[in-house]
């Protein structure tokens, strides 16, 4: 291990440290939204995929007393991309300690490294809540800049609510993982590819992240049909969080490009909170990028969702990168 300030340690993950991470993540989590929750991520999870590489990509800060501080990753990246995505949460004993600059010192020390084998990055981007002063004060003395907004938005629901009127020619039904897979992998892949920050994604990987979870429940997964063809689709999840009510999540809704404009976004939101709600879910949760050229913000906020969060991402051009060759990256000892 690799001593930090006031007592703190920097190190790699194994496996057997998964279970911490995420314990970290929905800590965070929770401290954010000021109520128990379960992170949208499950590291077990990504860290099955291409996108985590726990030896090389991945930091934990660990506190004198042996308990995880901090994690971060660089998410490894894909094919088309030009910017290194960075991810870190500190645990909410740790916040006003030095564990968030100890972890982004190790980020971009990993990052600096992966660009002298990728020059064809231009620039990396990190997140901060916009409520978080101490990390956005960070990123900026840093030299990143505040480039995108992303909105957590929620929605209070209850059993009972309408049937859903579906645009002519559409019908919805849950998905056949066996027969429907591809059409539902190659159908999400064209309707987020003019999407920020839109990578493409395997389908080994896309399946590992979506039928590879536990909460993964078919029933809660529409896809909308034109004929034979996947016009767009809803994927949500149903847990319990630790709080008084039953959490709906919504991972995916997207609509292919010829079917936008009739409502079909509209339509599947609708039906998801429509089931969620039969489920017993009382809240329902979502991430939408606000600067989304589709207008995905507006559908939100026209069906009765609220923004409870912000996150901000900071970008710095790979151009104000410190000197590559030198010898700066803290050492995961043994």
């Amino acid at each position: 291990m690799n001593e930090a300030p006031s007592g703190y340690s920097l190190r790699r993950p194994a496996t057997d440290d998964l279970a911490a991470i995420q314990a970290v993540l929905d800590a965070a989590e929770s401290a954010d939204l000021g109520e128990p929750c379960r992170h949208y991520m499950d590291i077990v999870v990504d860290a099955a995929t291409s996108r985590l590489d726990l030896e090389h990509g991945v930091w934990m800060v660990v506190a004198a007393n042996g308990d995880l501080a901090a994690c971060g990753w660089l998410w490894e990246p894909r094919e088309g991309d030009t910017e290194f995505i960075v991810d870190h949460y500190v645990h909410p004993d740790h916040r006003d300690g030095p564990a968030d600059d100890r972890l982004i010192d190790a980020l971009e020390d990993t990052v600096v490294r992966r660009y002298a084998e990728m020059p064809e990055m231009t620039r990396s981007l990190f997140f901060s809540e916009a409520t978080n002063v101490r990390r956005r004060a960070s990123l900026q003395a840093r030299g990143y800049e505040h480039v995108r907004d992303f909105y957590g938005m929620r929605i209070d629901l209850h059993p009972g609510l309408s049937p859903t009127d579906w645009p002519d020619g559409i019908e919805a039904r849950p998905i056949r993982p066996r027969e429907d897979a591809h059409l539902a992998h190659e159908a999400s892949e064209e309707a987020f590819s003019e999407h920020f920050l839109f990578g493409p994604t395997s389908f080994e990987d896309w399946s590992i992240l979506t039928f590879g979870r536990e909460d993964c429940d078919p029933s809660l997964w529409l896809l909308a049909w034109d004929g034979d063809e996947v016009a767009g689709q809803v994927w949500a999840v149903a847990r319990d969080e630790g709080g008084s009510v039953e959490v709906g999540l919504v991972e995916d809704l997207s609509v292919r490009m010829p079917w936008r404009g009739r409502g079909l976004a509209a339509a599947l939101l609708a039906e998801i909170f429509r089931l969620l709600g039969e489920r017993g879910c009382r809240i329902t949760r979502l991430f939408v990028d606000v600067q989304n050229t589709t207008g995905a913000l507006g559908v939100y906020e026209r069906a009765g969702m609220r923004m409870e969060r912000r996150i901000e991402a900071f970008a710095r051009s790979l151009a104000q990168r410190p000197d590559p060759t030198a010898d700066t990256s803290p050492s995961p000892g043994r």
